[in-house]
């Protein structure tokens, strides 16, 4: 053990600078979305506003996890590059806007898309999405557009039935300011899927509309308020139709966040407001249900180096004061819920450096408020990047 310790102390040595920091097992175990932070840097941003590539590039990530879709430990990959006076990156396999509007993953509170599984149960989600990200500098602004795009086709061998169809496309565009501003926009062209379980009877599923925009600006040296919206109206139904879903979504999430430098270790705090409204409709059954949630969420995280070779971070986050779902809870149906469940949420993670290498993991997770140091989670999640 001590000598492993030594090698990677000197490891840690030879790295001779700092290394982007990249990666979603970091994102988690700081409180953030896997697809990058409005208030954090972090490369992983890019998949939020594309103009953040020209930030961080000359890198290759890999993230470790399970290839079932939907969960944040899903497996991807992809290098980013600067070639003179543009910025390349490619991503493979990052999870697509189909894949969680399909219920792939249950979510909580309104988001939770669950009743399409009653029409989608047999819907695949496209698979193998690759991401091409294009950024460049002009002034004080760094531009970005990417596109995203996945089509997966599953046909019995020898011929019959079902026959499975998915396609998913999404364009984003951004701006990042010197001065400390940036915003972003995207939007779904295709987003759909058809199982065909005879001639001419298909089960269906669409995104009618899915896009939004967000963005951030620096009120003072560290404090930043963000605002993020998205817009969501799906649609589902069987072949007969017996069921036929559609439901309208708008989320918006605006918050404050203040990041301080205490000798060396970042410490982060950021409260908000995060709205939802909608309707969730069946039509054969004529019946609908509104779906509203407010709450208010905060999150307090902390990242310091521990060692040459070793850092070390973490957070906890939380639903405090306000935190009303009416709709759906879960996969439930319910006309009003004020603090349906405890939200406190704690996670941990560390880097460790080797040379170039940055081996990023998720040392415990826990939900429910229970704070418990859950083995399961060990590692569970891990990334690693190279810098050249």
């Amino acid at each position: 053990m001590k000598k492993l310790i030594t090698a990677l102390a000197f490891t840690g040595l030879l790295c001779g600078g700092s290394l982007a920091m990249a990666s979603k097992a970091r994102l988690q175990a700081l409180g953030q979305g896997s697809d990058g932070s409005l208030y954090l840097d972090d490369a992983r941003n890019m998949f939020l506003n594309p103009a953040h590539l020209s930030k961080h590039t000359n890198s290759v990530n890999l993230e470790f996890g399970t290839t079932t879709r939907g969960g944040t430990t899903f497996a991807e990959g992809g290098f980013a590059r600067n070639f003179g006076g543009f910025d390349l990156a490619v991503q493979l396999g990052r999870q697509t806007a189909i894949e969680d509007a399909l219920g792939v993953a249950a979510t909580s509170g309104v988001n939770n898309l669950a009743p399409f599984n009653t029409a989608g149960t047999a819907f695949q989600a496209p698979n193998n999405a690759v991401e091409i990200i294009g950024a460049f500098k002009s002034g004080a602004n760094n531009f970005g557009v990417s596109v995203l795009f996945a089509n997966t086709e599953f046909k019995p061998a020898g011929g019959g039935f079902p026959i499975k169809e998915s396609g998913s496309l999404t364009l984003r565009g951004g701006v990042a300011n010197d001065s400390g501003w940036d915003a972003y926009a995207y939007i779904d062209f295709i987003n759909e899927a058809k199982n065909e379980t005879a001639a001419n009877t298909n089960d269906e599923y669409k995104g009618k509309f899915v896009g939004g925009l967000g963005g951030s600006v620096n009120t003072s040296d560290n404090g930043k308020v963000y605002v993020q919206l998205s817009s969501n109206t799906l649609e589902a139904k069987d072949a007969t139709p017996t069921v036929e879903y559609e439901t309208d979504l708008l989320n918006i999430d605006l918050g404050y966040a203040m990041t301080h430098d205490m000798d060396g270790a970042l410490l982060f705090y950021s409260a908000g407001v995060r709205y939802s409204t909608g309707k969730f409709e069946e039509k054969i059954a004529n019946s609908d249900t509104d779906l509203k949630e407010t709450s208010i969420p905060l999150t307090v995280g902390v990242e310091a180096q521990a060692l040459d070779w070793l850092k070390l971070r973490g957070s906890v986050t939380q639903r405090v004061i306000l935190n009303s779902i009416e709709g759906f809870v879960g996969a439930t149906a319910v006309d009003n819920s004020t603090h349906p469940a405890n939200t406190t949420v704690v996670a941990a993670g560390a880097s460790f450096v080797l040379g170039k290498f940055m081996l990023d993991g998720v040392l415990a997770g826990s939900g429910s408020g229970t704070g418990a140091f859950n083995a399961n989670t060990l590692f569970v999640n891990t990334s690693l990047s190279y810098n050249f």
